[in-house]
């Protein structure tokens, strides 16, 4: 680990890289470093090969799949073809979280965290696609495991909700912290991943008119569609907490089985 530090530092004598974990399989070590320098964070990844009896730093890269065949390891995807380690490296939201659980292929995973992060490794395996990726399903705060509120955000859903609310309330100069409770709308196009984030912020008291407007204007928007009417009309409960938000979202232009949908079970839209 000290030698593929080195490594790093060679690449950015700046920077301040921190030790996030490692793994060793075979003849072959990866250690993955949060970078910090000139006020950015990246995450990095260091391929080893043992040479006699210690591992030798042979790779730095910042892409999170590194190729075995080392010639093409900076190469940019897609390399779908090429066999190597996969580092997958979550952000964990939850600031007193000192363990992630994960879903893989029906396999349940933990990882610690470190600096806010887990790292998991895959080895003998292409670029992850997007099926196989690990996703969070649980946070160990406070001795005790607890659920995240979404498959795509390693947050629970009082942090998620906290943090929303916060990048609404924020000044101008301060609201980038939190933009990540706002980004992960836009990080995914799954529809029935992001209505738990939705609903966990409803779950919110007393929530800012300004929260209200952003969900409707931007999110809710985005999400209007037979999936999430599905889910709505499921239960009156669903209804009434949805209400506010899709009676005054933008859905005029929507196709007309959409709309007539939305009519019959809020009313006309606001004029």
């Amino acid at each position: 680990m000290h030698a593929a530090r080195q490594l790093l530092l060679d690449y950015f004598p700046h920077g301040d890289p921190n030790h996030l974990g490692g793994e060793e399989r075979g003849e072959r070590r990866v250690d993955t470093f949060i970078m910090h320098e000139a006020g950015n964070s990246r995450c990095y990844s260091v391929l080893s090969l043992r040479i006699d009896a210690a591992f030798v730093p042979d790779v730095v890269s910042e892409y999170p799949h590194i190729p075995y065949a080392t010639e093409l390891a900076n190469a940019k995807p897609p390399r779908w073809r090429e066999i190597g380690v996969h580092a997958t490296t979550w952000t964990i939201r939850s600031p007193s979280a000192t363990r992630g659980r994960f879903m893989q292929r029906g396999a349940v995973r933990e990882a610690p965290v470190i600096s806010a992060r887990c790292v998991l490794y895959d080895w003998d395996t292409p670029w992850l696609s997007e099926e196989s990726v690990p996703r969070p399903v649980a946070l160990l705060v406070d001795g005790a495991w607890g659920p995240t509120v979404s498959g795509i955000v390693a947050a629970t859903a009082a942090d998620f909700r906290r943090g929303y609310v916060a990048h609404h309330e924020a000044g101008p100069n301060a609201r980038y912290r939190h933009a990540w409770a706002r980004d992960v709308f836009y990080d995914s196009r799954d529809t029935r991943a992001k209505i738990p984030l939705v609903e966990a912020i409803l779950d919110g008291a007393d929530l800012p008119d300004g929260v209200l407007d952003g969900l409707s204007a931007g999110p809710i928007e985005d999400m209007i569609g037979h999936e999430l009417l599905d889910h709505v009309a499921a239960s009156g409960e669903r209804r009434t907490l949805w209400h506010q938000l899709l009676r005054f979202a933008y859905w005029i232009d929507e196709p007309a089985d959409v709309r007539e949908r939305l009519v019959a079970l809020f009313g006309d839209p606001p004029r």
